[in-house]
Order: structure tokens, then sequence, then C-alpha cells
């Protein structure tokens, strides 16, 4: 071999701003295949994720720093010349790999805008006793080489590549929450029946952080039936705080592309509905259920949240069941106890499956009051058509004398008038430049959120999807008054004693 330790594995690659695609390539035992992760540029400009539908990716500068840590990789030294060794150096070709092969590597690819390769690199095993030192080989060659390569700095997790927050919402924002609580359950018809619990439209009062119950309606087999807060209870303001912090939390883990005629509504024309798109919906706890204009509603199978911000847009969130755990590996290849124990902890947790769309507010998007304008003065009869010419005359002569009169007299009844009409024009003019903000933000954000699934974390999801006993629980004062849990536990084991006679 000739001389190239210190030498730049890819000298051909020198522009980082060049690299408009990133693969990762790992080698997966349950399906004896390789599983690729990518992030490339479209035509259009727009970063995206092939490997998750074409997702946009938040991905410029990111894939910059992932290129300027790709294109210096110096040779630091040569561990191997035979291809026997790539197990033990862990460079087997991910691509080529089999069931039951061992000392696989990880696949890193910089490709341009045209797609030709600017690097291809096969990363191995670390060096013992070297930080950020790894064994790599050229996919064309059986020569391995030692390296320093940060593989923290190439994640193939989805989420650290795109914009995570999903509602974009300010908590501060917050204005209104209306909380539905119902399940849906077979029918005997094989359909599914959407069974109501309760309603609770509650508003929050961000000046002074403070909750108020609008309205509640619990469901029971005689019907819907208005419910108001006892005299021993009140608002769980701790568990509606949670709720509204999650709503400014929610994170989104992975995404799962609808199926095409789904689009940002979620509602759907019965014809428009195949069997194909039902069972898709299905799959992740959704279910389309008739209306009385003939449409269909999709609802999740675990209850809906309606959230309305001050600045007038309306969020829908419709939960649907647990997700499948999102495949959270990364291309780091340590082997340290720590990672482990990492990768051991990500494995456990749940996530659940989120629709979710945006309209206007109702309930802040009100036209103001407008204040009315008062009576103006009844209107002078018209002089005589002969007595025009002498008007006339008598103005002209006046014209004459103008320079010698005083300034008019101010009106004060047309002045009060002008200023009510000004008033209420700077009234509707705010109102029109709310409604049209809210427009644009409720098109923007239903474009974003239209051909996808959402997979959300279930710690976010059991903050805001609550129930009563969430929302309403047992008065301070009660305790105090003799009236709490705890009193009546303590009479029931003492036993009530008899009166004194």
């Amino acid at each position: 071999l000739p001389d190239v330790v210190g030498k730049q594995l890819f000298e051909s690659f020198k522009d980082p701003t060049a690299a408009k695609s990133l693969e990762i390539k790992q080698f997966d035992e349950s399906t004896a295949r390789a599983k690729s992760f990518m992030v490339s540029q479209a035509a259009n400009g727009q970063w995206q994720i092939p490997s998750h539908g074409n997702y946009p990716a938040d991905a410029e500068s990111q894939l910059k720093a992932v290129a300027e840590t790709l294109v210096d990789l110096k040779v630091m030294g040569i561990a191997s010349t035979v291809a026997t060794d790539h197990g033990l150096y862990g460079v087997v070709d991910p691509e080529k790999a089999q069931v039951g092969s061992t000392g696989v590597g990880t696949l890193v690819a910089l490709q341009d805008a045209k797609g030709n390769d600017l690097m291809k690199l096969i990363v191995g095993k670390e060096v013992a006793g070297a930080t950020n030192q790894r064994f790599v080989r050229k996919p064309t060659e059986e020569v391995v080489y030692v390296t320093a390569i940060d593989m923290t700095k190439l994640p193939t997790e989805f989420d650290k590549w795109i914009e995570k927050d999903l509602l974009k919402i300010s908590t501060w924002d917050v204005s209104r929450v209306l909380v539905k609580d119902y399940v849906l359950l077979p029918t005997q018809t094989g359909g599914m029946a959407l069974l109501p619990r309760m309603d609770a439209e509650l508003s929050y009062a961000s000046d002074k952080g403070e909750w108020k119950l609008e309205n509640m309606l619990l469901h029971t087999r005689q019907g819907p039936t208005p419910s108001t807060l006892g005299p021993l209870e009140e608002l769980n303001k701790q568990k509606l705080d949670d709720l509204r912090n999650a709503l400014g939390d929610v994170k989104i883990v992975d995404v799962v592309r609808k199926p095409s005629g789904l689009g940002g509504s979620l509602q759907i024309s019965k014809d428009k509905l195949t069997e194909e798109q039902k069972d898709a919906l299905r799959d992740f706890g959704f279910f389309p259920n008739p209306r009385p204009d003939g449409t269909l509603d999709i609802y999740g199978t675990n209850g809906e949240v309606i959230v309305d911000t001050k600045e007038g847009v309306e969020y829908v969130l419709r939960f649907g069941d647990i997700a499948p755990q999102a495949d959270l590996s990364s291309a780091s290849g340590s082997d340290s106890n720590q990672d482990k124990a990492k990768s051991d902890q990500d494995q456990v947790k749940v996530n659940r499956y989120l629709f979710v769309m945006t309209q206007l507010a109702p309930s802040v998007l009100t036209p103001p009051e407008l204040t009315p304008e008062p009576a103006g003065p009844a209107a002078e009869p018209k002089p005589d058509e002969g007595k025009k010419d002498d008007a006339k005359k008598g103005d002209d002569a006046k014209s004459e004398e103008k320079k010698d009169d005083k300034p008019a007299v101010v009106d004060p009844q047309q002045a009060e008038r002008e200023r009510i009409r000004k008033e209420n024009e700077r009234k509707m003019s705010e109102y029109r430049d709310k409604k049209t903000k809210a427009e644009n933000r409720v098109k923007e954000l239903n474009a974003r959120f239209a051909d996808w699934y959402y997979v959300v974390s279930e710690d976010v999801y059991k903050k805001i999807r609550l129930v009563r006993s969430d929302i309403v629980k047992e008065a301070s004062t009660a305790k105090d008054e003799g009236f709490g849990v705890d009193a009546f536990r303590k009479l029931e084991e003492e036993g009530l004693k008899p009166a004194a006679k």
C-alpha cells in the first residue's frame, strides 16, 4: 500500500455544501435486510426524509454540519488489508449481510444534487482506548482504516431531523378548551358506535391565570345531563395547567402518511372512502362515523380535545390507538453499557396515534360590538325653485364677505357621530385583520397536518385527554368544614354515635 496515513480518505470531496443527501444503512436482523435512513433535498429545494414518506425535514444546516464532519476524515492508521478480518473490525457491508452475519457495520453515504457519491464509508467498531476513533472501510476496498469520526453527529433518529413542535401553541395563548370524553365500541353489524361520556368546556384567563367551567354535559342512559360544580367541588387547577402546558409540549415522535384521499379535514364523503382506507384508519384507531348530512366524521377511539387560541385558531385533536414502538436506534454503534441501558429504556416508551386539524375559532373571532351613531338633525325643507336664483345671488354676495366671517361653529352632535364612526371603523379593521391572520395561520397549519398520522408521547396524551375526575376535585374548604373524604372515612371507621338523650 502507498503511504496513505495522514491523507484524506476522500480527496475529491472538498465542498461540504455540495452534499444534498445523506443515507445511513444498518442491518436489521429481524428482516434480514439493510434498513435505510435518508435525508435529501427535492427538486423544489424542500428537504425531506424519504425513509418516512418524504416528510419535510429541517435539515439544511444539520446536513451541512454532517458533511463538514465527513469532509475532513483522515487516515490515522491501517488495521488490516484482508477481507477475512472485516467481521473482526465490524466493517461487513450491511447491504451484503445475511441472517447470522456478525461484525456488520453502518454504511454512510453523501451524494450531490445529481446523485453522485461524494463519499461512501462503512463504519465499524470503536478502537479500544481511543476517543471517537473507529475502524472504517470503503465498500469497494478490502483495506480497513482507522479514522476519527464522531457517530453521535450522524443521528438516524427521525425526530432529530424535523421540527418536533407539532402544534406550535404558546401556552399563554390558550383561551378555551373543550374536552370530549367518548369511546368507540363495536356493533353487531361490524361497525363502530360512538358512546359519549362527557363534554366539558373551560375558558382560561391568562391575565389572571384562572380557569372557569363554562359548560359540562354528562352522558348517561337517560341522555345528556347538564352538570355543575357541587358545593364541595372545585376545578383541579393543577391538572388543567398541566393540560395547557402539555399543549405546548406535543413533540412528534414519528409519522405515518395517510392513505390517498384522506386530506386535512376530519370529514369525508361516504362515496370517497374505500374499504382499503377504512382498514388503514382502523389500524391506527380511527373510525368513520355517519353525520346527518350523509358525510362521515373521522373519530379517534380515545376521545377528542378542542383548543382555541387568542389568535383565533381552533385545534381539533383526535386520539387513536397505542402506536408500535418507534425505532429509536441510532448509528452510534457504541457497545457501552450506558448506551445499552438507554436503548433498553427507550424500548419501554409508549406512544399514541393522533389526528390533528385546525379551523377558525368562533369563540374568539366574534364581530365587535359597534356603538350606534346618534341620530342626526332633521333634514331642512328644500327651497322653492323660484327662490333658488335669489339664494344663489345671496350666496355669491356672502362669499365676498368670507374674509370677515368668523370660524364655523362645530356641531357637537356631528363631532360625536364622527368620533363613534371612526371608533367603529377601527374595531372592524382590527377584527378583519385578526380574522385574515387566523385564516392564513389555519391554512398554513392544515397544509402541514394534512397528509399525516402523528405519533406522540403517551405521557403527553394522558395530560391532555382528561376525564371528569381529572377536571374536578374535592374543594379545599370541604376538609376545613369536616365534609372531606377523610372526614367521612373517619366516621365510617368509628361508626355513628347515637345522639345524647
